[in-house]
């Protein structure tokens, strides 16, 4: 029998039951796809920004709050027996990170309400950061970036990274990670290719201005396209310190390339 309680809010407990119903596990979750049909279902565009993100909870009934000073957290979710969905954001986030994380912690919550709406579910614990993060980071980046737009744009920009993010108003490394999902090897597409890896400082250092080389580890990994715009025949090596906005982190960032 489905839960009764009024903390489930009826638009998500909607969106919820449809895209569950003939879903058994989490295996069988799709993260493009579930992206794509809580796009159509909220009437998202293509590269929400923040107002469109708030809307989008305000109508699945998600309570968006900041987070206690101090806390050491960039964002978290609850969702107590008798209180609707809450996303709690620390106060320091905007733009681009404030999207991302928005947009990372819904995962989680719709991951409880297919809980909810379907008990017999063998999906994933949100309550477990290392089995979800990865996930929800997938659904953010195609929630963000829907994959259609995303790629035709890309192609139109000669796969420009830089300009992509600037545009869209991403962060680099985000775009990277995005263009991996993507473009990933074997997919036939006709585009140039690299090798990158990112390097992730933790964020109470990152947020105090207190982090040092020794601190990074390396978070993400692969080949990547990169734009067409550098040249043929082109092979180098570099290394940068980016600022990551999609999730609050600093990023050392090392890649090699070369045209194909």
């Amino acid at each position: 029998m489905r839960p009764q309680s009024s903390s489930f809010p009826p638009t998500l407990r909607e969106f919820a039951d449809r895209f569950i119903r003939d879903l058994d596990s989490h295996d069988q979750v799709d993260e493009e796809d579930l992206a794509e049909d809580l796009r159509s279902f909220l009437r998202l565009p293509p590269f929400p920004g923040e107002q469109s993100l708030r809307r989008a909870c305000r109508e699945l009934g998600i309570v968006i709050e900041w987070l206690p000073y101090g806390s050491t957290l960039p964002a978290a979710n609850t969702w107590a027996p008798s209180q609707p969905p809450t996303i709690s954001l620390d106060r320091s986030l905007h733009g681009s990170q404030l999207e991302q994380k928005l947009s990372h912690e819904a995962r989680e919550v719709l991951e409880h309400a297919f809980h909810r709406v379907k008990p017999a579910y063998r999906g994933l614990d949100p309550r477990d950061n290392h089995e979800m993060h990865r996930v929800s980071q997938r659904f953010a980046g195609a929630l963000l970036l829907s994959t259609g737009a995303a790629r035709m744009f890309l192609r139109e920009l000669e796969f420009d990274v830089v300009e992509f993010s600037r545009l869209k108003q991403r962060s680099v490394p985000s775009t990277l990670v995005r263009l991996h999902e993507l473009f990933p090897l074997g997919s036939g597409a006709d585009c140039p290719r690299a090798a990158f890896w990112l390097f992730e400082a933790p964020w109470a250092l990152v947020k105090n201005h207190a982090s040092s080389f020794a601190d990074y580890q390396m978070k993400y990994w692969g080949s990547q396209t990169v734009s067409r715009r550098a040249g043929t025949g082109l092979s180098t090596t570099s290394c940068a310190t980016i600022s990551c906005r999609s999730t609050g982190g600093l990023y050392m960032m090392w890649r090699s390339f070369h045209m194909l």
